[in-house]
């Protein structure tokens, strides 16, 4: 199958190009700087320059395209005005498969985020969990769902939009800060460490994402992607601590304001419960999640060193 990426100089796009070249596909990555790009043509993989508010550029690298991955995505990153996210994150789906219908592309395989459900009240979630966006990543991920659904309705391109959880693995640097923190035990766990916090190894999601592109019942429909082990995050720091050979953290009960302090994990707020329900999607896509977090925090490359967790990314030639 011809396939295109977006977003493949990235962490999951990069993983996800390398899987599907893997499985067989021809595998187009669309980058913005081709020189970014040395991994994936070492692979063998066709690289193509352009830029997803670019409409030719779209058209160009969708040519003779069966399915299109949306991977790209604009993260949280500081100092950017809404409109950034915006461009990248929502007016860019409905660009996409606009372009997707005059180059005759099948289907479009949107990554969206579980990040849509926010704070669940009532874990685990599904995908008809309540939509409650907390920053404008999240609103803007949203929005991008909303204008991909117009899109497709419109020009009548299969739209199967995915929602990843917190996706980790060889390469990863946004959860290396956690797994790191754990490692040189600067961890702090604020609160009681009792809310859960779903993560999915890198390997999962693109076998869901590929299974998105491939599975003709999933057209039209939208799909959590989560790995197969639910853990509390006092949890998920022991387990990692093992794996690190680290003495875990400890919990300082009652507080919770600093849990997204980009210098111990990132994203990770400690009072929110981010889990959600496997079997739905599961038995559509005939998919079973297989790294648990024990083998996935190993190979992602948590390990003891003087308590330093090392990320080893060109071990499989990543460019995160």
């Amino acid at each position: 199958m011809n396939v295109l990426v977006t977003g493949a100089t990235g962490f999951t796009g990069g993983h996800l190009a390398h899987w599907l070249h893997t499985r067989g596909d021809e595998v187009r990555a669309l980058a913005r700087d081709a020189r970014r790009a040395g991994a994936l043509q070492s692979d063998r993989i066709e690289v193509v320059e352009g830029d997803l508010k670019d409409r030719a550029s779209l058209e160009r690298a969708m040519a003779g395209v069966e399915v299109v991955y949306n991977i790209a995505a604009l993260y949280r990153t500081m100092g950017l005005p809404a409109s950034d996210y915006r461009a990248v994150n929502a007016q860019a789906v409905g660009a996409i498969v606009d372009a997707a219908k005059l180059a005759g592309v099948r289907r479009v395989v949107h990554c969206s985020t579980v990040g849509v459900h926010g704070d669940v009240q009532h874990p685990p979630a599904n995908e008809d969990a309540p939509i409650r966006p907390g920053d404008v990543y999240q609103e803007t991920k949203v929005e991008g769902e909303r204008v991909g659904r117009d899109a497709a309705a419109r020009t009548g391109v299969e739209l199967v939009i995915a929602r990843p959880s917190g996706i980790y693995g060889p390469g990863d640097r946004r959860l290396l800060k956690l797994f790191g923190a754990i490692a040189k035990r600067r961890f702090v766990m604020l609160g009681s460490g009792r809310a859960f916090y779903h993560l999915t190894y890198v390997d999962d999601v693109c076998e869901g994402l590929g299974l998105c592109g491939t599975v003709p019942a999933a057209a039209g429909r939208t799909y959590i992607l989560a790995g197969g082990e639910v853990t509390t995050l006092a949890e998920l720091v022991a387990i990692t601590a093992e794996v690190a050979g680290a003495a875990p953290c400890g919990a300082t009960p009652g507080l919770a304001c600093l849990a997204g302090r980009r210098d111990v994990g990132g994203d990770l707020r400690s009072t929110q419960d981010r889990a959600a329900a496997l079997p739905a999607p599961c038995r559509l896509l005939h998919q079973e999640p297989g790294v648990r977090h024990q083998p996935g925090a190993a190979r992602t490359g948590v390990q003891s060193d003087r308590g330093i967790a090392r990320r080893h990314s060109q071990d499989v030639g990543v460019v995160p």
